[in-house]
């Protein structure tokens, strides 16, 4: 069987509070691109895993995968394409570890893999809350966006422990949205951002840029280093997306559409 996964991005993310075992907790709108890695699985004698693609380097091909974890004990081979690089805030591996989940029917471990699995289980529009364990569907017409990874991940521990360090004040809040759109995302941020720009400054010169090809919405994903714009029609984002790999050449550049 032959299944994608699809790179996930936060359209916006609040930090709400901190439990007492350090977890944050947060609400985010998550969304789905139309492009991500690909995983072709087969019935076999034992667990393999073939990890290939432009990003195979970013991701191990030992018992560490997402991938391995989802399939521990199950006699599947599985070959991976990575097409989505790692440290990017764009939950390649979580979405590839709910692939194998959905497909050995294993949903209800989601959340120990990681806090992005069980939305990515889903792959369409959410409204997550708690540390990622409490989803809700959420109307959102589709949107059409340039994603771009700089070229230098960001690792998702270290930014908590930065985000931590900062003492930054947290959100009250909000009610669950009745849909996304632009007017919800320009009265929303991510908190990520002043420490993912302090930790990589490129990344707000890559947002600067966004906002000057046109992007009518543009943000950091998840703890980054990837950022989107949403633009308001195909063509807009083609030529967005055109600018934007002349101007960054050593980024990984990408048009697609968000559901």
């Amino acid at each position: 069987m032959k299944i994608t996964a699809p790179a996930k991005v936060n359209l916006m993310l609040h930090f709400t509070g901190r439990r007492a075992d350090g977890y944050h907790l947060m609400q985010s709108a998550v969304a789905f691109a139309d492009i991500g890695d690909e995983l072709e699985i087969t019935p076999s004698q034992a667990f393999s895993l073939i990890v290939d693609g432009p990003f195979a380097a970013h991701a191990p091909d030992g018992p560490d995968n997402l991938v391995a974890r989802a399939a521990r004990g199950a006699n599947i081979a599985i070959r991976l394409t990575k097409n989505i690089p790692a440290g990017a805030g764009l939950g390649g591996g979580s979405a590839d570890a709910a692939a194998v989940l959905n497909y050995l029917n294993r949903q209800s471990r989601a959340l120990e893999i990681g806090a992005d699995v069980p939305a990515s289980l889903k792959s369409s529009a959410q409204w997550v809350e708690g540390i990622g364990d409490r989803l809700s569907p959420v109307d959102m017409k589709p949107m059409h966006a340039v994603l771009i990874w700089p070229g230098q991940g960001l690792s998702t521990p270290a930014m908590y422990a930065a985000y931590k360090v900062a003492g930054k004040s947290f959100h009250a809040p909000m009610a669950n949205p009745a849909f996304i759109d632009i007017e919800f995302l320009k009265i929303t941020g991510n908190d990520f951002t002043d420490t993912a720009i302090e930790s990589l400054p490129v990344i707000g010169d890559v947002l600067n840029t966004l906002r000057d090809t046109g992007a009518v919405a543009m943000r950091l994903s998840g703890s980054g280093s990837a950022c989107f714009g949403i633009y308001a029609d195909a063509m807009g984002a083609k030529k967005a997306a055109g600018h934007l790999s002349a101007a960054y050449p050593d980024a990984w550049v990408r048009p697609c559409v968000l559901r």
